[in-house]
């Protein structure tokens, strides 16, 4: 996905309506699971990737340079776990024993997103 002049993506707005339509039309563990994975997936792979140097960091001025790559750093390091976290909420709002069609359509509404 390449950015510039300030347009985003087709891509960005193809899963921003994914993750509108999901959690406008479907259960709540659906439209978390989507939008979890929309948001946290690619959130970790993009901060990890723009701390592994300064360039990017050099974008921003000196006087504000270290408070707005505080909330990046912090996202290489530990974004893993929101996943996770995500996934303890779902799993309290299917119940211990979801049925199989509950499970293949949460495993469907991931794998789209």
């Amino acid at each position: 996905m390449v950015l510039s002049d300030n347009a985003a993506a087709p891509e960005a707005g193809i899963l921003s309506h994914w993750c509108w339509q999901v959690s406008a039309s479907d259960t709540l563990a659906a439209g978390m699971l989507a939008t979890n994975y929309a948001v946290e997936g690619i959130t970790g792979e993009w901060a990890l990737l723009v701390t592994q140097d300064d360039i990017y960091a050099y974008g921003f001025e000196a006087r504000v340079r270290a408070k707005a790559m505080r909330w990046l750093k912090l996202h290489a390091e530990y974004d893993d776990t929101h996943p996770w976290e995500a996934l303890e909420i779902v799993s309290t709002l299917v119940g211990p024993h979801p049925s199989p069609e509950t499970t293949d359509h949460l495993r469907r509404c991931v794998l789209n997103t």
